[in-house]
């Protein structure tokens, strides 16, 4: 079992659900819906990376999952307002990670 698909039964596993990717990308794979299609069906989900074991991993924010993500870049201006959003967030947020020097990720429920 790949490392993906075992991401993929771990948040189904905490009634998350996921949708398709394309492999190594953001992009949901053809034919599908993106979010719209997304499941916590577990033997669905395990049949999709069955099937093509290299897919990428989305995760359906909002009350489908109960948590909600603001993905900011620096070089853009929402990435200005961070600061702001951490403050005025403070009491939803549960975590803050930077995940790549070019990026901040705010996840909050």
């Amino acid at each position: 079992m790949s490392n993906l698909h075992q991401a993929a039964l771990d948040y189904n596993d905490m009634g998350w659900p996921i949708f398709r990717l394309q492999p190594k990308g953001k992009t949901p794979i053809g034919g599908t819906r993106g979010r719209d299609d997304a499941s916590t069906d577990t033997i669905l989900v395990n049949r999709w990376w069955t099937e093509l074991p290299t897919l990428n991993v989305g995760l359906a924010t909002g009350d489908e999952s109960g948590f909600f993500v603001l993905d900011a870049d620096p070089d853009k201006v929402a990435m200005n307002h961070c600061d702001g959003c951490n403050r005025s967030t403070a009491r939803y947020r549960k975590r803050v990670s930077r995940s790549a020097a070019r990026a901040a990720r705010i996840i909050t429920s």
